[in-house]
């Protein structure tokens, strides 16, 4: 008996809105209950592409905390 086809349509749409909003391939898998390997395997086989590495820092930065506070009370 075949498996049920889990990369529909509404799925692979889904997971390019997703990772086009920001969200990094690792965030995306755990909104679509899936692993990382899964994520990059179909975003290859469906000839999305993936953002470049510094791409990816620059959004990882902006999303960060700052690493530092200003003093108030000088």
């Amino acid at each position: 008996m075949p498996y049920p086809k889990y990369w529909t349509k509404d799925k692979l749409d889904e997971l390019k809105s997703l990772y086009d909003s920001g969200l990094s391939m690792k965030e995306v898998g755990k909104q679509l209950h899936t692993t990382l390997g899964s994520i990059n395997h179909v975003m290859r086989r469906s000839n999305i592409p993936c953002r470049l590495a510094s791409d990816t820092n620059h959004l990882q930065f902006i999303k960060s905390p700052l690493s530092f506070t200003q003093k108030t009370n000088l």
